[in-house]
């Protein structure tokens, strides 16, 4: 079962303006003019947290107040975000501060999404050049390409393969880049070589002294190791390079095209060591070994430093925000979040914030924070069973994706950031608002070591002696609908067992914290709900309302201790609960149990992604006074034929028998004379 920390509040298809709550907040709010119904003040807060906290604004250890002896406190700015995300989730508003990613995909076990799109993949050069009006732009040269056996080049250079597996078995990718594989090779880079077809159509390359074509060896990195059979070594799982030869046609990488390479090999991810060698042999005007695939044009579409290299989502995020609402990208008319913060903007446009949020200082002796080391590990939105909305389920449990048989093609294939290749029923969609539950304290309670390895220095913080903080917000100008909304974000529309989530280390359970206001404060809180009400009849039912107040309920975080696990990802024992969740199809579940909240229905067969109607097949039948047609010429694995009618591929032959596949992938067996080659 697929786990994790966080869970999701589903985004809402219906987008809740300022202006639909009362015809006062339409418009941009004065900022030195009184507001119809406007009024100003100060409210007084407390923030109560009977767990470890830690507010460190990017650093390790708690914030203090300026000047020697200055005691831990909260700044504004982490209260002021905390409280707006939870006004955007209840109000309705429009998901904007999310930043538009474009995730890489390279995912064995999705071949819609991506094995099925590398069929076409080609090589080339890439240098800087100048296009037909003499401006400097990124070319691409065509050329082909073969593979080289390491066992081949362990020839020309002695000890390369016993040097590349003790490379595939270094723990850090970066330091088995394709820089190290080439530095394991002492030979010449260049050669003439022969080519063979291997029994799998893939072109293999041989050194010969006597061969007439010229070759260039290209090396990439290594995946890992596996292990060797009837052997307790361990060998590179990898056992081929590539040998580039021949140039073809020229062309422009279209700037898109490059964007996309930058976005999955800089952006979303730490530079490879890798990318950053052949970056500045790149900017040096040495052309760098690249794999491409084409567009419907034949122009460079993706680019990729590896046969099998990560290529960018055809969606990214802020295009599967808008298969949900496209007004969520838009900014007019305001939202009542954005109403009351303010929005950076051209001059036209941008306005300030109404309302200022004051550091919140710790009362009493400050206790002393005990150092934790923990795994500094970052969610990624590539890990579609969690961040991406799926509908093929098996049963009503949300927990698992549909099968239908136990052959690798007849299980559902998760929806993803990436279109269907015939075209999706259905525009994919984000999970949601992401949030962090409120729940039982995880803090790792093992030793924790490696590159990934950090230590924190929480303030701890008990039921018996909790953490108080006090502090003042100061808003100027606010409508009483805007006003309601500030309080009911503070104090969760006045639920006292409700708990917000603030600071580090919230994925261990950490930072809940208790918002109180002075008395008679949360009366205010009514023209907010009985507006939204009127907006959103419902509202209080609804399934965004009712996940976010389970997400800050701590009875409920101890009932769902189970998906609120974070799955284990260790090279040491190579244990890798991401990669078998995937196997198994498993999907985080919807945080509040199916049939109380947006329910989920089983999934359908003919609907489910990667479901392929079974076809009926008609035999041929031979002529009545002739024999069946013999095949001419020798037929082998991987040889095209003509049987039953239909174009197949000989799969596999052991004796007369053969067993075929068709174009949509059955397969069928027969025999050698029920065959015709094509």
């Amino acid at each position: 079962m697929v786990s994790a920390p966080y869970n999701f509040v589903p985004l809402s298809k219906t987008i809740c303006t300022a202006e639909m709550l009362s015809k006062d907040l339409a418009g941009t709010p004065a900022q030195d003019i009184p507001e119809k119904h406007g009024t100003s003040g100060v409210l007084s807060f407390t923030v109560t947290c009977t767990t470890r906290l830690l507010v460190g604004d990017g650093h390790k250890k708690f914030i203090t107040a300026p000047g020697e002896g200055g005691k831990p406190v909260i700044p504004g700015s982490s209260l002021r975000g905390m409280i707006r995300n939870v006004m955007e989730i209840a109000s309705f508003a429009r998901m904007q501060f999310v930043d538009d990613q474009r995730v890489g995909v390279r995912d064995l076990y999705a071949p819609l999404d991506y094995g099925s799109r590398l069929k076409d993949i080609r090589a080339g050069w890439l240098r800087w050049g100048q296009d037909e009006n003499r401006l400097r732009c990124l070319q691409l040269t065509e050329c082909s390409y073969a593979h080289v056996a390491h066992h081949e080049l362990d020839k020309k250079s002695p000890g390369f393969q016993v040097a590349i597996d003790a490379l595939a078995k270094k723990k850090s990718a970066d330091d088995r880049g394709a820089e190290q594989v080439e530095q394991a090779f002492h030979g010449r880079k260049k050669g003439l070589f022969r080519f063979e077809d291997d029994r799998y159509h893939r072109k293999l390359a041989y050194y010969d002294a006597r061969g007439s074509i010229p070759g260039t060896l290209v090396f990439t990195g290594l995946p890992g190791t596996r292990q060797v059979k009837g052997a307790k070594t361990l060998e590179s799982s990898k056992q081929h390079e590539f040998v580039f030869f021949g140039d073809d046609q020229t062309h422009t990488v279209p700037p898109e095209t490059w964007k996309r390479f930058i976005a999955v090999h800089e952006e979303l991810e730490k530079e490879s060591e890798t990318w950053a060698w052949r970056k500045k042999q790149l900017y040096r005007g040495t052309p760098i070994p690249v794999f491409w695939l084409p567009g419907t044009d034949g122009v460079p579409e993706q680019i990729g430093l590896a046969m099998m290299f990560k290529i960018a989502a055809d969606n990214s995020i802020h295009e599967m925000i808008a298969h949900t609402a496209e007004g969520h990208n838009d900014d007019t008319p305001l939202d009542l979040p954005t109403r009351i913060f303010g929005q950076v903007a051209d001059e036209d446009r941008g306005f300030r914030t109404r309302v200022s949020f004051g550091w919140a200082e710790l009362q009493g002796t400050a206790p002393e924070a005990i150092p934790v080391p923990v795994i500094a590990a970052r969610p990624k939105p590539s890990f579609v069973p969690s961040y991406v909305r799926q509908r093929d389920f098996t049963g009503k449990s949300g927990t698992r994706l549909l099968t239908w048989g136990n052959k690798e093609r007849e299980k559902a294939q998760y929806r993803s950031y990436m279109n269907w290749p015939q075209g999706s029923p259905v525009k994919e969609e984000i999970r949601g608002w992401k949030r962090y539950p409120v729940g039982k304290d995880a803090t790792p309670n093992k030793t924790v070591s490696g590159d990934a390895a950090s230590t924190l220095y929480p303030l701890p913080g008990t039921a018996q002696t909790p953490l108080i903080f006090k502090g003042k917000i100061r808003y100027h100008n606010l409508h009483p609908i805007e006003l309601g909304a500030l309080v009911w974000a503070l104090t969760w529309g006045g639920k006292d067992a409700l708990r917000h989530s603030l600071g580090m280390g919230r994925p261990y359970g950490w930072g809940q914290v208790k918002i109180t206001l002075e008395e008679g404060a949360t009366a205010l809180q009514n023209q907010f709900t009985e507006a939204m009400e009127r907006a959103i009849p419902g509202w209080a039912n609804t399934p965004q309302i009712r996940q976010l107040l389970a997400m800050a309920d701590p009875a409920v975080g101890e009932g769902n201790k189970d998906i609120l696990r974070q799955m284990v990802l260790d090279p040491d024992t190579k244990t890798n609960e991401f990669r078998d969740s995937k196997k198994d199809r498993g999907v985080l579940p919807e945080y509040l149990p199916a049939g109380m909240d947006s329910p989920i229905s089983p999934g359908i067969k003919a609907k489910a992604k990667g479901y392929h109607p079974p076809q009926q097949h008609k035999r041929r039948q031979p002529h009545p006074t002739r024999a069946a047609p013999i095949p001419a010429g020798p037929l082998r694995v991987g040889s095209a034929v003509w049987y039953a009618g239909q174009a197949t591929t000989i799969k596999a032959i052991n004796g007369n028998t053969v067993t075929v596949v068709y174009e949509d992938g059955y397969t069928e067996g027969t025999t050698l004379n029920e065959l015709k080659p094509r």
